[in-house]
């Protein structure tokens, strides 16, 4: 059968971000995301606050 598979969260302003899924040996990118220009370990302080989502299907 056929589904999909989400993420909608929340990621820190460093470092990236990469987010996959495996099904069956077949793996599937939901989402990679880059830190913004300039950032750095510093700015891990506080909570995460960029919005990130990704979605894929699986045949």
């Amino acid at each position: 059968g056929k589904f999909s598979v989400s993420f909608e969260g929340k990621i820190d302003d460093f470092p990236a971000y990469e987010c996959y899924a495996t099904f069956n040996g077949v793996t599937k990118k939901l989402f990679t995301n880059s830190p913004p220009p300039g950032n750095t370990v510093v700015d891990l302080l506080g909570f995460a606050k960029r919005p990130v989502s990704g979605s894929m299907s699986f045949p």
